[in-house]
């Protein structure tokens, strides 16, 4: 497992630290705003969180292929901890929530 940064030396984007993430790896967003980004087949159980909902603002550029700012096809995928904003939803996301 291996803990990338956005922004950082290595990744300006988040795009750019998921392209270079594998299975399993974390990518810390730092507090700011941010283009959407796109975690496709094959990037499962990746975490992505932010700083916290407010800090950390996926605004700007849509995800690679669409009009919206997260777009997650890999398997496992965990998000958390920051605000998506000002992109039109274009499909329905729903979530299967386990129940213990």
């Amino acid at each position: 497992m291996v803990l990338r940064v956005v922004p950082s030396v290595m990744y300006s984007t988040v795009q750019a630290a998921i392209d270079d993430s594998s299975s399993g790896d974390s990518i810390k967003i730092l507090a700011g705003k941010f283009d959407g980004f796109a975690v496709t087949a094959g990037k499962d159980n990746l975490k992505i969180f932010g700083c916290g909902v407010g800090r950390t603002i996926i605004e700007g550029a849509p995800a690679q292929g669409g009009d919206d700012g997260v777009v997650v096809s890999a398997d496992q995928t965990s998000l958390q901890g920051f605000t998506v904003q000002g992109f039109q939803m274009t499909e329905f996301v729903s979530f299967l929530i386990p129940m213990f």
